[in-house]
């Protein structure tokens, strides 16, 4: 069982599960089924997604990008549609990269507009989470400077019916928040890992350089606590 230490739950040997709305682990055979290009939900929910030029590495999906593939995995969208700003969500992924330098697309719902996610930004070796309404107005927070070749844990949330804020978890701890809490946002499409999609601004100029191997959504806002918890649950087969 976990245990409280500090305020910070440790021990666990579950991730939380409350408003759990879709799970995808390349650790879980359920779910990677050994490199299939379906990708299997394991929250229930059967949001099933599908992978193109990804090579499944026994615990990661890797992107193996080249100048001349599209490596990519496509995951249902399917409950952040419509106006968003007043609901509340959470997505979570275990990531890696080789290669930091530059703009390129991590995982993202829209692109330039409505769009909801992570990309590189502008800052080498650091990615930007965060949310941009359909005019384009962005609020965004961008990461401390990450390490190459070493697994990151990251969490964005987005609390509409609370105080209107994007949130930017990294390796357990915050590492800022930006209001967001005018604008509309629709977006219908799929949320696309591996291309070139952008929060706002000039549009990614190359595919994603590296892996992920966990993407978890919750259709709740995840608190600091909660964050620490999962990050704690799994960083050991993270090595980290």
């Amino acid at each position: 069982m976990p245990v409280d230490v500090g305020g910070i739950k440790i021990g666990g040997e579950m991730i939380i599960r409350e408003n759990l709305y879709q799970y995808y682990s390349a650790l879980d055979p359920n779910s990677h089924v050994n490199g299939a290009s379906t990708i299997q939900d394991i929250s229930g929910r059967n949001e099933d997604a599908s992978s193109q030029d990804i090579t499944w590495r026994n615990y990661y999906w890797d992107f193996d990008v080249n100048n001349d593939d599209v490596s990519q995995i496509d995951f249902p969208n399917a409950g952040m549609t419509g106006n968003i700003i007043a609901q509340d969500w959470s997505w979570e992924i275990w990531f890696i990269s080789s290669n930091l330098t530059g703009i390129s697309g991590l995982g993202m719902l829209g692109n330039k507009t409505s769009s909801f996610g992570w990309d590189t930004g502008n800052t080498t070796n650091t990615i930007r989470g965060g949310i941009a309404n359909s005019a384009g107005t962005a609020f965004t927070v961008t990461s401390g400077t990450l390490s190459l070749n070493t697994w990151h844990h990251s969490v964005l949330t987005y609390n509409g019916t609370g105080d209107d804020k994007i949130r930017l978890y990294m390796n357990g701890s915050l590492t800022g928040e930006s209001g967001a809490s005018n604008g509309s946002f629709s977006e219908t499409n799929v949320i696309r890992f591996g291309a070139t999609r952008v929060l706002v601004g000039t549009q990614a100029s190359k595919r994603w350089l590296g892996g992920i191997a966990v993407f978890r959504i919750y259709d709740r806002t995840l608190d600091a606590d909660e964050v620490r918890y999962n990050y704690s649950c799994e960083r050991g087969a993270f090595g980290v």
